[in-house]
């Protein structure tokens, strides 16, 4: 056995699917259990390749139908017995590499990008003692809300039509 052994049980644990079910039917939100197709549920590659071609890998990728999407939803389950300040930033990295690779894939036929959920599990010896707000990283989380997932566009030719229609406005 490699590794931890707690490593070991969570890993072959969640490698059966009845387990992982029983997981997320505890875990997940009625409104996305109820569009999720758990007997669909099947573990995906952990492995992903990073922008600067590093190899990065999760402890466990599951997917499921979800609105009758195959692969419609996917959850990544980290598992963690120390606790990490830096925990949501990999989540997220995990998150934006699971998306890149999702994209890229030849059998992709999909525009939309799937639902992705983390979780962290951990057994720590004592509570876990940093946010799990990802927002709270920030020194304004409540604007950093507004603007995370927003990418602002300035057309370069709405603003040269704008100078021609209203030659005022500089």
């Amino acid at each position: 056995m490699q590794g931890i052994p707690h490593d070991y049980l969570f890993k072959n644990s969640f490698s059966h699917p009845e387990i992982a079910q029983y997981f997320l039917k505890a875990v997940l939100e009625p409104v996305i259990l109820a569009d999720m197709d758990l007997s669909t549920l099947k573990k995906e590659n952990n492995s992903f390749i990073s922008t600067h071609q590093n190899e990065r890998h999760c402890d466990l990728v599951l997917s499921s139908t979800f609105r009758g999407r195959s692969q419609g939803i996917y959850i990544i389950i980290e598992h963690q017995s120390t606790p990490d300040v830096n925990m949501q930033n990999r989540m997220l990295e995990y998150k934006r590499l699971l998306l890149k690779n999702w994209k890229q894939g030849v059998k992709n036929k999909e525009k939309k990008y799937p639902l992705v959920l983390c979780f962290c599990l951990y057994h720590g010896k004592s509570p876990y003692p940093y946010s799990t707000d990802y927002y709270d990283q920030f020194a304004y989380p409540e604007l950093e809300q507004i603007e995370y997932l927003r990418m602002r566009l300035i057309d370069l030719k709405c603003l040269y039509l704008i100078r021609i229609f209203c030659p005022m406005v500089h």
